[in-house]
Formats: structure tokens, C-alpha cells, sequence
């Protein structure tokens, strides 16, 4: 792996993830976990047993550029929206982010709108190598309201392992399990995640 972090630090970043989501719950019939925290260190302990016989394939963050409802948007933006999907659709990122930039700017975009075509921006600006810029866009989408967070928090996380910060990508990962515990995009991931060396 280009940043060398070995594949039991990996796990100490998920273990210390675990840890810290189970000290913030409240108790659930006489344990430190609630029901959700206990569904996350299942699937984390799933994903540890899989770690042996993963192989290593490269992250994808291929994710379609979100839909919004056209009842919701003005019919500029929606024309932009399409626009937007044309170029992700032709792998032109840059233009992606230009284009999507000019609909965040109208002033009259649903907030709804609003985090889907931010997640979609901060996608494009992951596909172009800038994770600083992309974590700014996906904690907006986040403040913003997105109707899947756990998509969000996947696409986090593979942005700070862009970055090389593994215990944020784990916490971020964790998360999106947190928020779609059965999601198999997201056990996916977090099995790459932690197949590498």
C-alpha cells in the first residue's frame, strides 16, 4: 500500500472506531451496546474473518451521479443536473464540477437538492485526485441533510484514505455502517478496506 500501513493497524483503527461508538451509547439490556452498535461489530467482525481471503482490488467510487426530483428544481438546474450526468457519464470530472458549481450557486435550489448535488461534486473532485476539497463538499451534503448518509460517509472515507488517514477513513466507515448496517456497497468496501497492506 503506497502510505504502508499494515493490515493489523488497519484493524486497531476499527477496533478503536468500535470502541468509541460503543462508549457513546446508552445501555441496552445490560450491556454497553445498543442494538445498532451491536449490528456494526457483527458486520466489523465479519469483515475481520474475510480479511484473510480478500483479494486486493482497487477502491471504486463509480457511484452515478445522484437524481434529484425535477418537481423540486427549478427547470435551469435540472438542465445543468443532466448536463452534469452527460459529463460524469463521459468521465470529464472537471467539467463535472464546473457545471455542478453553477447549480449550487442558484439561489433558489431546494436543500434537498442541495446535499445531492454537493455529494455529486465532492464525488467529482474524489475522481480527480483533490480529497480536501471533496471532504469540504460531503460534510456540506452531510449539514445539508442527504437522504443516504451512509453514502456519504463511504465516499468520506475513501477520501481521508486518499489522504492516508486511516483512522478517519475507519471512524467514516464505521459510520456508514452505522447508518445502513446491511448495505453490501458499503461491507464491500470496508473488506478492501481492510484486506490491504
Amino acid at each position: 500500500m503506497q502510505h504502508g500501513f499494515s493490515t493489523l493497524r488497519r484493524i486497531r483503527y476499527l477496533l478503536d472506531a468500535i470502541s468509541r461508538t460503543a462508549r457513546r451509547t446508552e445501555n441496552f439490556e445490560g450491556t454497553c451496546f445498543g442494538a445498532r452498535e451491536f449490528s456494526i461489530l457483527v458486520i466489523a467482525a465479519a469483515c475481520l474473518l474475510f480479511i484473510a481471503g480478500t483479494s486486493r482490488a482497487a477502491l471504486n467510487n463509480d457511484l452515478p451521479v445522484n437524481v434529484v426530483s425535477e418537481a423540486t428544481i427549478s427547470s435551469s438546474a435540472l438542465r445543468l443536473i443532466k448536463k452534469a450526468k452527460a459529463e460524469w457519464t463521459a468521465q470529464d470530472h472537471r467539467a463535472v464540477v464546473s457545471t455542478l458549481t453553477a447549480v449550487i450557486g442558484m439561489p433558489a435550489l431546494p436543500q434537498s437538492a442541495r446535499a445531492s448535488v454537493l455529494f455529486d461534486r465532492g464525488n467529482a473532485f474524489l475522481k480527480l485526485g483533490n480529497a480536501a476539497r471533496a471532504l469540504i463538499d460531503f460534510d456540506a451534503s452531510l449539514k445539508a441533510s442527504h437522504p443516504e448518509p451512509e453514502r456519504v460517509y463511504l465516499l468520506k472515507g475513501m477520501a481521508f484514505e486518499a489522504q492516508g488517514k486511516l483512522q478517519h477513513a475507519a471512524w467514516s466507515y464505521i459510520q456508514a455502517l452505522n447508518a445502513a448496517p446491511a448495505n453490501k456497497a458499503i461491507n464491500h468496501h470496508i473488506m478492501q478496506f481492510f484486506s490491504k497492506e
